[in-house]
């Protein structure tokens, strides 16, 4: 069963998606997180995360955090050069997980997809989408904190 999510990259995007898969119903034993920082692994730690601080770009160190439980992967580490090299080697010791990696720099989506995500967001590209979403859902965008809005991309876009 590949019922484990592994976070790469436990900063305020990483943490986020954390939060969410928890607020969802998802275990927190059945999540970890990966940061080179200690404080964010402190972070992941205080939600009942299991934490890792380490190179997220170091084969010995992924390979000794993912495991045959792994079915998801969220890279948000940057950065993007980092994406692109922590994706390339998550896809090769996880080749049946979905891997959805964030980069900063739409000309990064390629070279994403290319080292084998599933799935690439562009950060500027998304925010710009979702803050033109949410004014168009509630007119005048001031009830943006209580909205949630849902959005899917394909690896193709």
């Amino acid at each position: 069963m590949r019922d484990q999510t592994v976070v790469v990259g436990f900063g305020v995007t990483g943490a986020s998606a954390a939060r969410l898969l928890l607020a969802k119903g998802v275990q927190p034993t059945d999540i970890a997180a990966v940061d080179r920082y200690e404080d964010a692994v402190g972070e992941a730690i205080e939600l009942g995360i299991s934490g890792f601080v380490g190179n997220c770009m170091e084969r010995t160190f992924i390979a000794g955090v993912v495991s045959e439980r792994t079915g998801r992967v969220i890279i948000t580490a940057g950065p993007d050069e980092c994406a692109v090299l922590t994706t390339m080697l998550i896809r090769d010791l996880c080749p049946h997980a979905v891997v959805v990696t964030a980069v900063r720099n739409v000309e990064y989506r390629r070279h994403v997809l290319r080292a084998g995500a599933d799935h690439v967001l562009a950060t500027s590209e998304w925010v710009g989408r979702t803050l033109a979403m949410t004014i168009g859902q509630t007119g005048s965008g001031a009830d943006v904190a209580s909205s949630e809005v849902v959005l899917g991309f394909a690896a193709d876009e």
